[in-house]
């Protein structure tokens, strides 16, 4: 008999497959050991019996099936599963039932990757202490003055934010799109490169970028406005090396996610991205780093002829803290073929990335991420 708590991976997994539906084979070191991950799969593909450690519930059946194969394998809940689902949390159920039609999965690669990549990011939001699920978010209006108080980070699916006006659908259908964050203080688009750089349609993106605006505006659901800013999920930071090595070699600022928004922060999908994630959803994180980082009398405030952050003693300082690499691009482009010191601060797991796109050019200097943390009174939590 297997004892479903919270806490345990099966909770985990049941809550986890019960607003995104299915979860690639390839990405459970996300949850933690594959190998106990692997084994507690396997187990849960045969017919075991079931309870719940605070009822009377008994139950045997299937929970989980496995399809598919290498990159595109995939778990999800089995049929016969769906009474416990059902007794498990019945909102999240009939959330199950209308957003995967039924329990009805199409076998488009295309489809199960767009799945993975949604399924992905919710995990991170939500091991980041970021509630992902529908259940437990606000629902977002178009038409009604609401102004939600934010006291904590919120992850809103695309299936979500594609509901809110229905006449726009069409307008943004094909998005690579996965979702929005929300935070006191600001939101930000959320996408997923997983482990090579996307395609991007840049007027999509642009279209998608303006419904958000609709959505989050101080006119209806919250009370400020969305940032020009996207999060960029990768499975490494070699993938954030490729996004600016093509960006270098076509210069196609005109098109893609670099023209559509002014900050893309760079989240590698492992454990230092999701420390990295709550940084960047902490009220007033942007303004409390520079200025824990920089005197004032030697900040740039926005001024100068290129992008940096401060200049002190004959050096020209970047901040790289966040993993903006729209702004990481302006400073390198903007210093190559200048004279002078150049340094970027950053954490020791984004030293190997920063040294493949700069070379010799500038010099790092590291912050400890446990200090930071620490300056924010950032805990490790996790909502699962």
């Amino acid at each position: 008999m297997i004892t479903i708590r919270p806490g345990s991976h099966v909770h985990t997994l049941i809550v986890l497959l019960s607003f995104v539906g299915e979860f690639p084979m390839s990405s459970l070191y996300l949850l933690g050991s594959v190998r106990s991950y692997k084994d507690l799969i396997r187990k849960l593909n045969q017919e075991q019996e079931f309870r719940f450690h605070d009822t009377d519930f008994r139950m045997t059946c299937r929970l989980l099936t496995v399809s598919g194969k290498k990159k595109y394998k995939t778990v999800r809940f089995h049929k016969s599963a769906l009474p416990l689902l059902q007794n498990f949390d019945g909102r999240a159920y009939q959330y199950y039932l209308d957003a995967f039609r039924d329990h009805s999965f199409s076998g488009n690669q295309n489809h199960v990757d767009r799945n993975h990549r949604i399924a992905e990011t919710a995990l991170m939001c939500m091991k980041a202490g970021i509630e992902a699920r529908p259940t437990e978010t606000a629902n977002l209006m178009s038409t009604e003055v609401r102004r939600l108080q934010v006291q904590k980070p919120y992850f809103y699916l695309a299936r979500e934010l594609k509901q809110v006006n229905e006449y726009e659908l069409n307008k943004i259908r094909f998005t690579r799109l996965v979702g929005a964050i929300v935070y006191p203080g600001g939101a930000y688009a959320v996408y997923n490169n997983r482990d090579q750089m996307l395609n991007w349609m840049g007027e999509g993106e642009r279209k998608i970028r303006n419904h958000l605006h609709s959505i989050f505006t101080p006119m209806y659901n919250f009370s400020f406005p969305l940032r020009e800013a996207a999060v960029m999920f990768g499975n490494s930071y070699d993938v954030a090396l490729e996004m600016m090595e093509e960006l270098r070699q076509t210069q196609r600022m005109d098109n893609g996610l670099f023209a559509t928004y002014t900050n893309i922060f760079f989240i590698p999908t492992d454990d230092f991205g999701i420390r990295l994630l709550r940084i960047i959803t902490v009220p007033n994180w942007s303004e409390r780093i520079i200025n824990g980082l920089f005197k004032l009398e030697v900040r740039s405030n926005g001024r100068g002829s290129f992008t940096y952050d401060a200049y002190d003693n004959g050096v020209y300082f970047l901040s790289f803290l966040d993993s903006d690499l729209w702004r990481l691009f302006r400073f390198r482009e903007a210093i190559l073929d200048r004279e002078g010191s150049f340094c970027v601060v950053c954490f020791q797991e984004q030293i190997p990335f920063l040294k493949a796109y700069f070379g010799d050019k500038v010099r790092l200097s590291t912050v400890k991420l446990e200090k930071v943390e620490q300056v924010f009174m950032i805990e490790g939590m996790s909502l699962l």
